[in-house]
């Protein structure tokens, strides 16, 4: 499958001399078409054709058309002559050439193709050469347009371009979604191994400080760390607030238990120690025995004397439930 115009520029090229003419420009004039070819040095004949209507202007239009060949041509080429062929009744060759400022020539190379030829014959004169150059097309060598095997092998490549293009596509959406999906459900895991692990260490926190949580933009194991550390400054009796660690709120008290009078009968029954307070109960002698207790206290310098209870005990025994936390005056220096 090859254009006509390959086909007209064999036929010139086998029969009108076309390869030694590089000065000229071939025009085949048909009752619709218009053929212009033009040989090119060490190159393939260059060809071009386009439609021509009825009742057009057929010589005005090949006079643009040849100027604008002859402006698209090598300089070291110049075109000279214009050599027209076929269906020649509508073509003016003197205006052409007026307006060309080329040589016009006229030829008939199909009356050398077949010799009985004669001028009523039925066969237009461009068809003739378009058969003619169709059947030389397996026995020249050289180039050859074929679209067919020119053009398909590139549509070819390209559709296998386009389909592995394609294909490597889709493997790395698939790939970008596995591993989407992967890292997405490894997120979803280590959060539930987070919430696990949050719950126990504030069940945790909450059984140290009986009930509490943390301070509001504190995390459990800061307050956990922070806890321990208090606890050991605590066991150690240092750390901030000496007077409301455990060891020195049993100093003090103890201290002022041995500074009650030796008459006193003091039994404690209970301690019980807070943060910021310690409870004791137990009992004396007497009601006046525990009045000397509670002088003591009130005159240790660390301690003081919050709340206090007193019922009488049987055996003639004072009963007492008493509070006792630091002296203001030591939490403030």
């Amino acid at each position: 499958m090859e254009p006509d115009v390959v086909c007209l520029a064999r036929t010139l090229s086998h029969c009108a001399g076309l390869p030694e003419r590089t000065d000229a420009i071939f025009v085949i004039l048909s009752q619709s078409s218009c053929y212009m070819i033009r040989s090119q040095a060490d190159f393939a004949p260059a060809g071009r054709s386009f439609l021509i209507g009825k009742g057009q202007d057929v010589t005005g239009i090949l006079s643009r058309e040849i100027m604008l060949a002859k402006g698209a041509s090598d300089p070291a080429q110049p075109m000279t002559t214009v050599v027209l062929m076929g269906n020649l009744d509508t073509v003016d060759a003197d205006l052409l050439a007026q307006r060309t400022g080329l040589e016009v020539q006229t030829a008939a190379p199909e009356k050398m193709l077949v010799a009985a030829l004669v001028d009523d014959e039925d066969i237009a004169s461009h068809e003739l050469m378009i058969a003619y150059g169709a059947a030389l097309a397996g026995r020249t060598r050289g180039h050859k347009t074929d679209f067919r095997r020119d053009f398909m092998p590139y549509q070819g490549r390209r559709k296998v371009v386009q389909s592995s293009l394609r294909l490597i596509g889709i493997s790395l959406t698939i790939l970008l979604v596995s591993l989407a999906i992967f890292f997405q459900l490894k997120t979803f895991r280590m959060r539930g191994y987070t919430r696990a692990l949050n719950k126990k260490a504030l069940t945790e926190y909450k059984a140290i400080t009986f009930g509490k949580k943390p301070p509001r933009g504190m995390s459990v194991s800061s307050g956990l760390r922070r806890e321990y550390k208090r606890a050991k400054q605590a066991e150690e009796g240092i750390g901030p607030g000496g007077d409301k660690s455990v060891p020195a709120k049993l100093t003090f008290f103890f201290e002022a238990l041995t500074k009650t009078p030796k008459k006193v009968d003091v039994r404690v029954q209970q301690i019980t120690i807070t943060e910021r307070s310690m409870k004791v109960k137990g009992d004396t002698n007497s009601r006046s025995g525990t009045m000397a207790f509670f002088n003591e206290i009130k005159k240790h310098p660390r301690i003081s004397l919050g709340s206090e209870r007193l019922t009488a005990g049987p055996d003639r025994r004072d009963i007492f439930d008493i509070t006792l936390e630091p002296k203001k005056s030591e939490m403030k220096r």
